[in-house]
């Protein structure tokens, strides 16, 4: 009786030693970005205490590359945490901050180019359903706001931009960006930004949140 008992108890104290460590790693992270430090040795913790669902590892180290404004490293991690088969409720968390990270990783002046680059990350948050192109019945709120928010600007590049020989280009803009939308596209980066830096202090278990206001995990 005492060897079964033994048996039992020993993959719990694994899994309470792994629930500590996991808990004691996430504070020092806490600590550490409050006070502007990376640490790669941690982030790779983060690989082996997640290895039962990668997609977290990734996805949470996707948070922290894109907290140290690392935008194509972040936009790396997001894409491979999708292909690890990630809970249907968690695919939308993803996805919002794969297309935040695409947005904040705009850099260009040009028109067109800012047009495609807000298409792409648009296109992303139709995925799995998280936003419906054709209304706001997608299967997440937060993926149909920032959509919304991305048709708006598109149109507004639109708008302010002329047409040349009669032809608009697909209806894509020309010319250079209104310095009104290039402040609304800033905007938006800096809210993604704020709206991080303020989550993270309220950081639990490594549960991180999108730029809208979400369940942590």
């Amino acid at each position: 009786m005492k060897k079964v008992l033994k048996i039992l108890l020993i993959p719990l104290f694994i899994i309470l030693i792994r629930l500590v460590l996991s808990f004691m790693i996430n504070e020092i992270i806490i600590h550490n970005f409050n006070h502007n430090k990376y640490s790669s040795t941690l982030i790779k913790c983060l690989y082996i205490l997640n290895i039962n669902e990668p997609y977290i590892a990734y996805y949470n180290h996707g948070n922290i590359l894109f907290m140290n404004d690392d935008y194509n490293g972040a936009i790396e991690k997001y894409e491979k945490s999708l292909k690890k088969h990630p809970s249907k409720k968690r695919v939308c968390d993803i996805r919002i901050n794969l297309s935040l990270a695409k947005i904040k990783n705009i850099t260009t002046k040009d028109p067109n180019e800012i047009y495609n680059l807000l298409e792409e990350a648009k296109k992303n948050l139709y995925e799995n359903g998280c936003a419906n192109e054709f209304d706001d019945i997608g299967s997440s709120k937060e993926a149909e706001t920032l959509e919304n928010e991305i048709k708006k600007i598109q149109e507004e590049l639109e708008n302010n931009q002329e047409p040349q020989n009669g032809n608009s280009n697909n209806n894509q803009p020309d010319s250079e960006i209104d310095p009104n939308l290039e402040e609304e596209i800033r905007r938006i980066q800096e809210q993604a930004r704020s709206s991080r830096q303020s989550d993270l202090r309220d950081y639990e278990n490594m549960s991180d949140y999108t730029y809208y206001s979400g369940r942590r995990w």
